[in-house]
């Protein structure tokens, strides 16, 4: 029987999602001109609820986690040092 190729990565997957923004830019071009402005007050409002998120993510989800993991492997590496230097106590609490 003979082998199966190895399938081939997806290719231009950064044209299909430039052309998807370009053509949902238009939209919205559009629909702003058609409502006379309104819709540009609520992009904007969206755009800035956006943001808030973004930054809450990248300062807590994001940095404060790992220094946060950094902490607690230290924390374990001094807990494990001092384990050491008991040899004669049980492990754990």
């Amino acid at each position: 029987m003979p082998e199966r190729p190895e399938p081939k990565p997806p290719q231009g997957s950064w044209l299909s999602l430039l052309l998807a923004a370009g053509v949902g830019m238009m939209i919205l071009v559009a629909l702003v001109m058609l409502t006379g402005g309104y819709l540009a007050l609520v992009v904007v409002v969206g755009g800035g609820v956006f943001a808030m998120a973004a930054f809450h993510y990248l300062v807590w989800g994001w940095w404060l986690s790992e220094k946060l993991y950094r902490e607690e492997a230290e924390a374990e590496a001094r807990q494990a040092a001092e384990q050491a230097d008991r040899p004669g106590e049980p492990l754990g609490p």
